[in-house]
């Protein structure tokens, strides 16, 4: 993830201790700065997918680098339990990340990363 998103990075950060796949395990952390980072995830979301997103279930209809870019997004945020709809969400973020972890690319790297 590039240097945007610094208080999702500082709160839900991976690593050993606190991997991205599986099932949720961490507690949902909670900051003001967090907040606004997930409220502009939220906002972008949404933006992008009434926008663009009628061509498939992408952030842009079609499978594209920004996806790739978003999916560890969208496995932090299962990962740490975060509630979209608390940052603003109607129901399209939670559809987008959701059809980002269920990517096939996705799910076969998960898999392999759990076993």
């Amino acid at each position: 993830m590039h240097s945007g998103f610094s208080a999702l990075r500082t709160f839900c950060g991976t690593g050993p201790d606190r991997p991205m796949v599986g099932e949720a395990r961490s507690e949902t952390p909670s900051d003001p700065a967090l907040d606004r980072d997930l409220a502009r995830l939220v906002d972008l979301f949404r933006q992008m997918r009434g926008r663009f997103g009628q061509a498939g279930p992408w952030l842009f209809g079609d499978w594209s680098i920004a996806d790739a870019f978003f999916t560890p997004v969208a496995a932090r945020i299962r990962h740490f339990q975060i509630d979209l709809g608390a940052h603003g969400d109607d129901g399209a973020a939670a559809t987008y990340v959701a059809a980002l972890l269920a990517q096939p690319d996705f799910r076969q790297w998960e898999t392999e990363a759990l076993a």
